[in-house]
């Protein structure tokens, strides 16, 4: 049951409060909270109504009288623990949420799970307070359950994932629709180092960023750099060799730059994720990140086998790392003899490392000897 139906369900408590000038203090907010929670089993209807609103009134301070409450032996007062600490919790989350929102400068401290982190990530102008919101409003206990018991949320985000998936693939009417809220939280989540999300999980996810809500938001709109931090947050955790070659084909299919860092995390590791790690690289970078790729020159670590309109070679790790070298330095690849014939479809190459390669032994010499001599020439 949604946050709304619920409190819809308790709506006759809101009325009464509305009109009730609320319980004498009985000392500390807590004591007073414990006073009207026994009085919820009191035998006068009118005075257990008085006191439920009283509770009402009195907000997140009865918060633990009423989980208290709900373990009573009278089911009278358990029933009505549980209904009132719904509605005191959603007034309250509400009550919040709108503090946060009018305070648009930042001055003020807000007690919402999530914001510090979120806010350190992705910032906290105007349009990234709103999607923060909007994460708070579809996926609220995630969010608390990802800072408050980190070890619980990884099994909470996996529910949360096949849910979403089920809504999104099911064709049944009525069901919830796949938001922009609903992404973004998976993705912070998922990103958070302390959260432990399931790698059936995660490669799932790779499905709802190919949603239209999440691509028009990634696209376009004030979102949108937010949205990318929030991607490429996520990218870094990718994890298993299989996963990382997926968020990598992603992020470049995506145009999220954001992937460099996976990419550049995994060649610091010497784990190159079969090749897609230095595409990424050759993909976005430039003359600047040539010094990055310069190791790789003598990683001799076979890669794969190819054949290509009949031509059959091998590629190395270092052969990719040529390749990306030379189209990095803007030069053309097909002066250095390699066996792939579609370099000009560059939005293919880059998914398919095991094409960098060569037909034989002397070809790969000589393409690196060509390389070496336009190093020496740069230097003059």
């Amino acid at each position: 049951m949604t946050r709304l139906s619920l409190v819809t369900v308790c709506l006759p408590l809101l009325a009464l409060a509305a009109n009730l000038h609320g319980a004498d203090p009985l000392g500390t907010e807590h004591e007073t909270a414990a006073a009207l929670v026994r009085q919820l089993g009191d035998l006068s209807f009118e005075s257990r109504e008085k006191a439920s609103v009283a509770l009402v009134k009195m907000g997140r301070p009865a918060k633990q009288a009423l989980l208290d409450g709900q373990k009573s032996a009278d089911p009278e007062v358990r029933v009505r623990c549980e209904k009132i600490l719904i509605v005191v919790l959603d007034l309250d989350f509400k009550a919040r949420v709108d503090a946060f929102l009018a305070d648009k400068e930042g001055k003020q401290e807000h007690q919402l799970a999530g914001w510090k982190r979120y806010r350190k990530l992705v910032g906290e102008d105007q349009a990234a307070r709103e999607l923060f919101v909007d994460m708070l409003k579809s996926n609220g206990e995630l969010m608390e359950d990802a800072e408050a018991r980190p070890k619980q949320a990884g099994d909470r985000a996996a529910y949360r994932c096949q849910y979403l998936m089920q809504s999104l693939y099911s064709g049944v009417p009525g069901r919830q629709q796949l938001t922009l809220g609903d992404v973004a939280t998976m993705l912070f989540v998922a990103s958070d180092p302390d959260v432990t999300v399931p790698m059936q999980t995660r490669q799932l996810m790779c499905n709802f960023l190919y949603q239209q809500v999440f691509r028009q938001a990634l696209t376009n709109g004030p979102r949108s750099p937010h949205v990318r931090k929030l991607l490429g947050a996520w990218m870094t955790q990718a994890a298993g060799t299989q996963m990382a070659q997926q968020v990598l084909s992603l992020s470049m299919q995506l145009e999220v730059k954001e992937g460099m860092d996976l990419a550049l995390k995994l060649i610091k590791d010497k784990d190159y994720a079969n090749g897609m790690a230095i595409t990424a690289v050759g993909k976005w970078g430039g003359k600047d990140q040539l010094a990055l790729l310069e190791p790789l020159l003598d990683d001799k670590t076979l890669l794969g086998n190819f054949q290509i309109n009949n031509i059959q070679g091998t590629t190395e790790i270092r052969d990719v790392a040529l390749a990306m070298m030379v189209r990095m330095s803007g030069q053309q690849a097909k002066e250095y003899g390699f066996a792939f014939v579609n370099w000009h479809n560059e939005q293919q190459i880059f998914y398919i490392p095991t094409w960098m390669g060569f037909p034989d032994q002397a070809k790969r010499d000589a393409a690196f000897k060509k390389y070496k001599d336009w190093q020496a020439a740069q230097k003059k």
